[in-house]
């Protein structure tokens, strides 16, 4: 999965529509990385954060045209 800070770094070559995974927050509160995910269950896409190749619990949404965190 794409991590957001690399998306970041090319949001000028992305789809207008796209455009606002490259603004999702790039860390979760703890410092680590945040990658795109895509929800099967919902249909849409998401940030999530990963320590040593495991999930965190963290996660943020779009809605409503901000993003909004999560935690599990």
């Amino acid at each position: 999965a794409p991590l957001v800070e690399e998306l970041y770094r090319f949001r000028d070559r992305l789809p207008e529509k796209l455009r606002y995974l490259a603004d999702a927050p790039q860390q979760d509160p703890e410092g680590n990385k945040t990658m795109v995910r895509f929800s099967r269950k919902t249909k849409q896409q998401y940030v999530s954060s990963e320590k040593d190749g495991k999930a965190t619990g963290w996660s943020a949404f779009y809605v409503d045209g901000k993003w909004v965190e999560g935690k599990k």
